[in-house]
C-alpha cells in the first residue's frame, strides 16, 4: 500500500501533512546545504563538487606551504636582524619565543572549542592572524630603522668606483688626529640616550612573533584532524604523506625569498659597491614579509570557503531515506527556531574538557611520544634555527647564500622520503613495533649525522689579535694600540700574503690608502710588519705598498661545505620518512574524540618544553663563541661581530647531539609501548593483505 512500509505502519502520518514535509523538503534539496562551499549564505552551487577531500589537501599544503616559508624566512634573516638592531643570538631566542608562547596560552582551547567547531574557518582566521603578523614584523624597518653610522660604513664602500676619492676610507686609518681626541664624551652621551629606544625593534618582533602563533595554532592543531577523519584510516598514510611532502616545498621557499631578500640593501634605491659578503652588507630582510602577508591572505580566504564536515560522496542514498534525511533536517530547523541553537553545536562543557585532558594525560604511549619529541624538536629547532649563522661564520658564506644553501640542501629527497614512505606504509601496513622501531633507527642516523657535521671544518687564516692577563681574546695589540681603533666597525681586511685577517684597516695598522683598479689598498700596515717578518722597507708588497693590506677577509681554498651540504641532505632524507609513521602512531594512541585535543596539547606542552628554550639555550650557548662584541654606548653588548668558528662548530652540534641521543633512548620505551597500537583500524590486514590488491587516493 502507498504510503506504508513492509511492516504495514504507515510512514507518513497523514497525506496532507506528509506532502506539506515533502514539498518544505524538496525545497531543503534546493537550498545551500551545510556540506558546500562557500560562506555564509553564499553557497553557489557550482562550488558543491569542490568539496571534497582533494581540493581541501591541495588548500590544506598551500596553508603550509606558505606557513613554512614565513618559519623559515624569519630564520634566514635573523642574523641580519642581529645586525640591524644590535642585539645577541640569546635575545633572538627570547624574540622567537613569542611565537611559542601564543601557542601555550591558546593551543588546548583552540584545539578543544575549534574542534567541535567550523574547523576551516578556525584555519583560515589563523591565517589571516599570521598575516597580520607579517606586516607587524615590518614595523621595526619604518618605525626604527637601522643605524645610519651603518648605512654610511656600508655606502663608503661606493667610493671605490672613484680612483681619486679615498677620503671616506681615510676615517678608518690608523693615527689619525681625530681618533686621538677625547672630546666626543658628551656626544656619546647623547648617543646613548638615543640608542635606549632599541627596545622598541625587538619588542616589535616579539608582538609579531605572538600573534603569529596564535595564527599557525588553528593550522597545526585543526587542519590535519579535519583531513584524517574524512577519510578510512587505512588511506591516512597516503595523505599525511601527501601533506608532508608538498609543505616541504614551503621550507624551501622561504630560504630562497630570504636569499633575494638579503641580495638587496636594506635602504631601497640605495647600492652600495661593497661585496654582500663585507659584515658591512645590511640586506633587505624586511622586503619579504609583505609577500608572505599577501600569500597568508589569499589561502585564509580558501581555507574558509570549506564546509564543516566533508560528506563521502560515493554514491546518493536512496529516495525514500533521502527524503527521511530531509525531514529530520527540517525537524531540527524547527528545533532550531525555538531553542536558538542546534545541540550538534552546543559548545562543551568544562567537564568535559577535564575529563578529557585526563584520559590524555593517563595515556602512558603519548606521554612518553611528546616527551621523546620534545627532545627531538629541542635539538632541530635549536640547529636550524642558527644554521644560516654557523654557515656564515664556519664557510664564510653571505647571508643570502647562506639562507639559498639551507633552503636547497635535501629538498628533493626531503620530498621523495615523505612520500615514498607513506605509499610503503599503505601497500605494506607495518605493525606498530615495527613503525617505532624504525623511528628509533633513524634516531640513531641522525645522531651518527651530528657527528659527522661536527667534524667538517674549514681552515681559515687566524684573525690577528693578542691575549690578554686572563688569556681574554683582544684586538688591540703593541702594534696598534696608539691608533685609537674603534671595535665597533668591523671593516676586515687581509695581508699581503692572505694568511692572516685584521678586525679592520686600522687594527692592522694602516696608515694610507689608494684606489688601485676599483680595489681599496691599504699601506703602511704596522701590525703586518709584525705579523710576516719583514720592516716596511723589506716588504715591497702588492702594487709597491710596504706591508699592505686588502679589502675583505683572508680566504683559504676548501671545499669541505659540499661535504657538509651532503651529509645534511642524507640527515634530512632520513628524517622525512620517518614522518609519516611517526605522525600515524600518535593519532592512533587516542581516542578519535581526543585527536584535535592531543594536538593542541602537545603543541602546548612542545611549546614550554622545547619551541620556547631551544632558540634561547642556543642562543646563549652561540654567544659563548663570541670573539668580538659590539659594545653599547650605554653599557652592555650589541651583536656577535666575530666568532671563535671552532669553538662554535663544537658547541653547536653538541648542544644537538645531547637531545638526540635521549630521543634515541626514549624510542625503546616507545616500542614496548606501541605493540599493541592498531594503525590502519580494526580489520587490520597482514602485510600485503591491501583491498583491492592496491592503493586508492579517495577524492
Amino acid at each position: 500500500m502507498a504510503g506504508t512500509t513492509a511492516g504495514g505502519k504507515s510512514r507518513l502520518p497523514a497525506l496532507g501533512q506528509g506532502a506539506g514535509y515533502r514539498a518544505a523538503a524538496q525545497r531543503e534539496g534546493q537550498a545551500p546545504q551545510d556540506g558546500d562551499c562557500g560562506l555564509f549564505c553564499l553557497r553557489p552551487r557550482w562550488m558543491r563538487p569542490l568539496a571534497n577531500r582533494l581540493t581541501y589537501l591541495l588548500v590544506y599544503c598551500s596553508c603550509g606551504l606558505v606557513q613554512g616559508m614565513w618559519y623559515t624566512y624569519f630564520v634566514s634573516i635573523l642574523t641580519t636582524v642581529e645586525k640591524t638592531f644590535k642585539f645577541p643570538s640569546s635575545t633572538t631566542g627570547i624574540v622567537l619565543a613569542g611565537n611559542d608562547l601564543a601557542q601555550i596560552f591558546f593551543a588546548v582551547f583552540i584545539s578543544y572549542y575549534g574542534g567541535r567547531g567550523h574547523r576551516p574557518r578556525w584555519v583560515g582566521a589563523g591565517m589571516l592572524l599570521n598575516a597580520i603578523g607579517c606586516l607587524l614584523s615590518v614595523l621595526p624597518q619604518f618605525v626604527w630603522g637601522p643605524d645610519p653610522a651603518d648605512v654610511a660604513a656600508a655606502m663608503a664602500g661606493a667610493a671605490s668606483t672613484n680612483a681619486s676619492d679615498t677620503k671616506e676610507f681615510e676615517s678608518g686609518l690608523c693615527h689619525l688626529p681625530e681618533l686621538s681626541t677625547a672630546a666626543p664624551a658628551t656626544g656619546a652621551l647623547q648617543q646613548c640616550d638615543a640608542t635606549d629606544v632599541s627596545l622598541v625593534p625587538v619588542v616589535l618582533l616579539f608582538l609579531s612573533q605572538f600573534v603569529s602563533g596564535v595564527g599557525a595554532t588553528a593550522y597545526y592543531t585543526l587542519g590535519l584532524t579535519y583531513l584524517d577523519d574524512s577519510v578510512d584510516k587505512k588511506q591516512s598514510p597516503v595523505m599525511f604523506a601527501i601533506s608532508a611532502g608538498l609543505r616541504v616545498m614551503g621550507p624551501m621557499l622561504g630560504f630562497l625569498l630570504g636569499s633575494f631578500s638579503l641580495s638587496r640593501f636594506v635602504i631601497p634605491g640605495l647600492h652600495p659597491a661593497i661585496s654582500q659578503k663585507d659584515p658591512r652588507w645590511i640586506g633587505a630582510w624586511w622586503l619579504g614579509f609583505f609577500v608572505l602577508a599577501g600569500l597568508l591572505t589569499a589561502v585564509s580566504g580558501l581555507m574558509c570557503l570549506f564546509p564543516k564536515t566533508l560528506t563521502v560522496h560515493a554514491k546518493d542514498p536512496e529516495p525514500e531515506v533521502k527524503d527521511d534525511i530531509m525531514m529530520d533536517k527540517m525537524m531540527g530547523s524547527m528545533d532550531e527556531m525555538h531553542t536558538g541553537t542546534r545541540p550538534s553545536e552546543k559548545l562543551p562543557d568544562y567537564e568535559g574538557l577535564k575529563a578529557a585532558l585526563v584520559r590524555l594525560f593517563r595515556n602512558p604511549l603519548l606521554m612518553v611520544l611528546l616527551v621523546n619529541v620534545v627532545f627531538a624538536i629541542i635539538g632541530f629547532i635549536g640547529y636550524f634555527t642558527f644554521m644560516p649563522k654557523y654557515q656564515q661564520a664556519a664557510f664564510k658564506q653571505s647571508a643570502s647564500k647562506a639562507s639559498l644553501f639551507s633552503g636547497l640542501s635535501g629538498v628533493l629527497v626531503t620530498l621523495f622520503g615523505y612520500i615514498g614512505s607513506g605509499v610503503v606504509i599503505k601497500l605494506v601496513q607495518p605493525r606498530a613495533v615495527f613503525v617505532t622501531g624504525y623511528s628509533a633507527l633513524v634516531s640513531g642516523i641522525q645522531t651518527a649525522c651530528m657527528f659527522a657535521l661536527m667534524a667538517i671544518r674549514c681552515d681559515e687564516a687566524p684573525m690577528h689579535s693578542a691575549t690578554g692577563l686572563d688569556g681574554q681574546f683582544m684586538l688591540t695589540a703593541g702594534c696598534n694600540a696608539d691608533c685609537g681603533c674603534d671595535s665597533n666597525m668591523m671593516s676586515p681586511v687581509c695581508s699581503q700574503d692572505g694568511m692572516a685577517s685584521f678586525f679592520s684597516p686600522c687594527f692592522a695598522g694602516c696608515q694610507s690608502v689608494s684606489s688601485v683598479n676599483g680595489s681599496m689598498v691599504y699601506g703602511n700596515c704596522s701590525c703586518i710588519v709584525d705579523v710576516e717578518g719583514n720592516s716596511p722597507q723589506e716588504g715591497g708588497g702588492i702594487m709597491a705598498f710596504a706591508a699592505s693590506a686588502t679589502s675583505g677577509l683572508c680566504e683559504l681554498p676548501c671545499s669541505n661545505f659540499v661535504v657538509y651540504m651532503v651529509i645534511l641532505g642524507v640527515m634530512k632524507f632520513v628524517g622525512s620518512t620517518n614522518r609519516t609513521g611517526s605522525m600515524l602512531v600518535f593519532f592512533r594512541a587516542v581516542d578519535d574524540k581526543d585527536k584535535s585535543l592531543a594536538i593542541g596539547m602537545a603543541t602546548a606542552l612542545m611549546s614550554v618544553f622545547a619551541f620556547i628554550p631551544a632558540p634561547i639555550i642556543f642562543g646563549a650557548v652561540v654567544d659563548q663563541t663570541c670573539l668580538v662584541w659590539e659594545e653599547k654606548p650605554c653599557g652592555g653588548h650589541g651583536n656577535c661581530l666575530f666568532y671563535d668558528t671552532d669553538k662554535l662548530r663544537v658547541y653547536l652540534h653538541t648542544a644537538v647531539i645531547i637531545p638526540f641521543a635521549i630521543s634515541f633512548v626514549l624510542d625503546m620505551a616507545v616500542i614496548y609501548l606501541s605493540r599493541n597500537i592498531k594503525l590502519y583500524g580494526d580489520d587490520e590486514k597482514k602485510p600485503g593483505s591491501a583491498p583491492n590488491g592496491g592503493m586508492d587516493i579517495p577524492m
